[in-house]
């Protein structure tokens, strides 16, 4: 999937190029929340917090590696409505054990531990699953997009056409282009829905040679590498109120930003290093980024 060219004007509110882009990156983290749990819940029938607590049981299934017809791999598939039913039916039978014996409840827990664990699982889970999830992430990212692209077409885009040997281009459309690459370097062109593990076997030949990837539109990469950084580093700070794990007062930390320093002024890649140490007169004068510090202020 490629992403769209950027315009600010048509782009909308909840559906910003970083934003779906930073869901992506944290789609992992989100996919071991509870909150996963309850989205795949509401679409499949079951009580949302039956299927967060089955995700632990996983059923074992042997697949055949399409290019070595001899070698065969073990793949984890979530268990069925009806296999999770089974297994709280389980539970539930045990538990009404335990809450039938009349011994102490020193005793109980050593005998059906099973029992104890799964009301301590199901009690953790229901908490969860009524925590509400700020947005503050996507709402940043939408905020330092639009900053991100201001500052392209103000600075970043003058100083290097400017400074380096390339041709001029209009900065729009340079600074456009390089936002619909931030994050797609290579891409992997799988169908919607399918499989994973048969989407990678299906780039590799006969020989277990790689294919190449879908081709990407080319772009500025030098603004690319930089639009990338100071978009991260906008969102780091503007995402949180506690955001001094965003910055460093170690003078030779290049990835940090410096105490003191705005997102729009970080300009510490490689091929920028190297377009400053060439003329860095020249360049002190042309880059001289302006920007909101906080594109996205969380409200009390």
């Amino acid at each position: 999937t490629f992403w769209p060219k950027h315009k600010p004007s048509s782009t909308p509110a909840g559906c910003s190029i970083p934003t779906l882009v930073m869901f992506a990156v944290l789609f992992a983290t989100y996919l071991m929340s509870c909150q996963a749990a309850r989205d795949t819940a509401s679409a499949s029938g079951i009580e949302p917090w039956k299927r967060a607590y089955c995700t632990a049981f996983k059923n074992t299934i042997q697949v055949q590696d399409k290019r070595d017809s001899q070698r065969v791999f073990n793949r984890f598939v979530k268990t069925t409505d009806e296999e999770c039913e089974a297994i709280i039916q389980a539970r539930e039978a045990e538990c009404v054990q335990y809450d039938n014996d009349p011994r102490s409840e020193k005793f109980k827990k050593m005998d059906f531990q099973g029992c104890v664990k799964y009301r301590e699982s199901v009690s953790t889970i229901i908490t969860e699953l009524q925590t509400t999830v700020s947005n503050n992430l996507g709402q940043a990212a939408h905020a330092c997009e639009e900053a991100m692209f201001l500052v392209c077409k103000n600075t970043l885009c003058p100083t290097w056409l400017a400074l380096s040997e390339e041709p001029q281009a209009d900065c729009d459309t340079l600074c456009s282009d390089a936002g619909s690459n931030l994050w797609a370097p290579k891409v992997w062109d799988c169908e919607s829905m399918e499989d994973w593990n048969e989407c990678i076997d299906s780039h590799w030949d006969s020989e277990g040679k790689q294919v190449k990837f879908a081709e990407v539109p080319e772009s500025n990469t030098a603004i690319v590498a930089l639009m990338r950084e100071q978009l991260l580093k906008c969102i780091c700070v503007s995402r949180t109120k506690n955001n001094n794990f965003c910055y460093t007062d170690n003078p030779s930390n290049r990835v940090k930003l410096q105490r003191g320093e705005k997102w729009c002024q970080y300009d510490r890649t490689s091929k920028w290093k190297t377009l400053k140490e060439a003329d860095q007169e020249k360049y002190q004068q042309l880059f001289q980024p302006e920007c909101d510090e906080f594109p996205f202020q969380i409200e009390e």
